[in-house]
């Protein structure tokens, strides 16, 4: 463990007991207790006893500060290799990518070119705000492994430091820096503002002439309007709520992003003509803030006659993967995308 991320982790211990006396004190509240009800029992963490939507987005801010170069990386396995490559695209924007090899395949992360090897780039979450790619390396690893496909993960710039389209430039450098390493087929997948990105990734791909062959999202952030108004069912209530969506918004596209006009791909949903996207496979929980805007693109996609798989995962929150990776909905939700990607990368 890094310096910085042992500096975290002590910080978030010393927090561990004024946050505990929150949810105690939480449990005691009879609507967050029946909302709590909703959740799935294998996705019960002690998290979901505490009280997000009482959080200030600003608080949500600078926990991200605090926890930006916090990497929790994941194992892969030692039949899949990880590297990190300064690599350029194309059109001559530089990125740093993080790649995983299968040693299924007979290729290196920085040869020149790939074959015909299947791709997935993937774009992690993190609000816009903090993550990196490693921190996905055990399921990246595991759909690499089942699929003999490498992974390709962009480093990329955080706001509000880096707002719009700093990150997305970095992304799309780095598709298409592995599109020119391959001639077989490449999907863009990503989970929260990853799936964000990807989407938009998808759009942009269209647009110039490099289309891709899959797009799966995972509990997207799609839409910068979510937050403003009200939501049902318990949704937005753990984890990634309305507060937190807003400020986030907010330090990506800027304080007046409600009062203007977007830039292309800012607002995945807001596109205007969806035909000719990739075939997408959306996953989102019932419980999740998300929800409503992952329906809306699902149903846009589909009204412009593109394949949609929309798969509801009942009683799951937002980012319930990575506060219960051990439960049986984050095995199913790996498994299902591993089959949602196999008609497409391995035709």
């Amino acid at each position: 463990m890094s310096l910085t991320c042992s500096r975290f982790a002590s910080r978030a211990l010393v927090s561990a007991g004024v946050l505990g006396a929150l949810g105690a004190a939480a449990a005691l509240v009879p609507q967050w207790r029946a909302d709590r009800s909703a959740v799935s029992p294998t996705l019960r963490t002690p998290a979901t006893w505490f009280p997000f939507t009482n959080v200030p987005g600003a608080v949500a801010m600078a926990i991200a500060r605090l926890g930006r170069r916090a990497v929790m990386a994941q194992p892969t396995g030692d039949d899949v290799q990880a590297s990190r490559l300064r690599v350029q695209s194309p059109e001559g924007v530089s990125c740093d990518v993080h790649v995983l090899v299968p040693d299924s395949v007979d290729a290196a992360a920085d040869a020149p070119d790939w074959g015909d090897i299947p791709v997935m780039v993937w774009t992690h979450g993190g609000g816009h705000l903090v993550g990196a790619p490693e921190m996905y390396d055990t399921r990246n690893a595991a759909i690499a492994r089942a699929l003999g496909a490498i992974i390709v993960a962009p480093y990329y710039p955080k706001a509000p430091a880096n707002p719009f389209p700093a990150d997305f430039d970095v992304c799309y450098a780095a598709l298409r820096w592995a599109q020119e390493r391959t001639s077989g087929p490449v999907a863009v997948c990503g989970d929260s503002a990853g799936g964000g990105l990807a989407a938009g990734l998808a759009q942009r791909a269209f647009d110039e002439g490099h289309p891709i062959v899959f797009n799966g999202l995972v509990y997207p952030m799609l839409d910068h309007r979510t937050g403003q108004r009200p939501v049902e069912g318990g949704r937005g209530h753990f984890v990634w709520t309305a507060n937190f969506n807003r400020a986030a918004w907010a330090a990506y596209l800027g304080a007046d992003h409600l009062e203007r006009e977007l830039e292309p791909y800012a607002s995945p949903v807001d596109r205007g003509d969806f035909t000719g996207m990739p075939p997408t496979w959306i996953s989102i929980g019932t419980l999740d803030l998300f929800y409503d805007e992952s329906r809306a693109y699902a149903d846009k996609l589909r009204e412009a006659g593109v394949p949609v798989d929309f798969v509801e995962v009942p009683g799951a929150y937002h980012g319930f993967d990575a506060l219960a990776p051990k439960s049986p909905e984050t095995a199913q939700l790996t498994a299902n995308l591993i089959a949602a990607l196999r008609p497409y990368l391995l035709p």
